[in-house]
């Protein structure tokens, strides 16, 4: 029996960490996982770059109005001058716009990623090691079966050699001689069958060891599907922040045509004129999210 069983089936077994589903479907995820969160990595250092931008412009545009300001210093006060101050007000409000913007991506979108992408770098880690080590353990005791079944091979073949021995010398032997024949045979059979014994038991184990790795399989599947969809949430709420509206821009070629036309307009309406002009900057600056761009 032992003979036909091993002629059956080839000594090499095939390894069971290939071709299995589970470990593809896991790989193929956690590729997609590692995509999201290199985009999550891209995307932070394109914000980081946007907050250093709306610092720098916020300070240039500081230095600028601070520079109107003290220019103003040398003009007499007529409505060029009031004019011109609201528009250095209004640089300093703008100003002041562009650095909240910088430090509000800081905190409301770079720093809460950052703290999500550490979280999810961790929960990778031992998830990947809790995988890595039931792949070992099957992988090990994959090594062991082979190891045991081709021992296993060699004393079928060789207590099957010893039992034609004995049945061929067994009629013409003497009771001595047959009396070791049946002992040397007693033994190989109780040897063989140890070792049959502890293959089963190696059979087992791997059963037991391949389900382990399913389940560790199994729980990275899930726990990287959550990172996938970690980074897909990012994405979104990244848009959503992009959208935000609050920065005024204040258009500067409308003053440039005003002052053409005030200049020739009648002294009356100059007067009533700079009354609604001042008081229309005045309201911009002091509520802007009311303006519309």
């Amino acid at each position: 029996n032992w003979k036909c069983y091993c002629n059956s089936r080839q000594l090499t077994m095939k390894n069971p960490l290939a071709g299995c589903m589970h470990d593809q479907a896991y790989q193929a995820l956690k590729g997609y996982s590692k995509n999201g969160d290199n985009y999550c990595k891209q995307l932070l250092s394109v914000l980081q770059q946007r907050t250093s931008l709306e610092i720098t412009y916020s300070k240039g545009l500081e230095k600028l109005a601070d520079k109107l300001a003290k220019m103003l210093t040398k003009i007499k006060v007529n409505y060029i001058h009031s004019t011109s101050l609201c528009v250095s007000e209004e640089l300093k409000s703008e100003s002041d716009l562009h650095r909240k913007l910088g430090k509000a991506i800081q905190t409301e979108a770079i720093n809460p990623m950052n703290r999500i992408l550490q979280d999810h770098e961790k929960k990778k880690k031992i998830v990947d090691n809790t995988v890595e080590k039931a792949a070992e353990a099957v992988t090990s005791n994959w090594r062991q079966q082979l190891k045991t079944k081709k021992k296993l091979k060699e004393l079928t073949k060789d207590h099957e050699a010893l039992f034609r021995d004995t049945e061929s010398s067994f009629p013409l032997a003497s009771p001595k001689s047959k009396k070791k024949f049946l002992k040397n045979l007693e033994k190989s059979a109780i040897k063989l069958a140890k070792e049959d014994e502890d293959y089963y038991k190696k059979n087992l184990t791997a059963c037991e060891t391949r389900v382990k790795w399913e389940q560790a399989l199994e729980n990275g599947h899930q726990a990287s599907h959550q990172r996938f969809l970690s980074s897909t949430v990012i994405s979104v709420s990244t848009e959503l922040f992009f959208s935000w509206k609050q920065l005024i821009f204040f258009p500067f070629s409308i003053i440039v045509k005003f002052e053409l036309q005030f200049h020739e307009a009648p002294p009356d309406l100059q007067l009533c004129v700079q009354d609604k002009t001042s008081k229309a900057l005045k309201s911009i600056i002091l509520n802007p999210v009311s303006l519309k761009i």
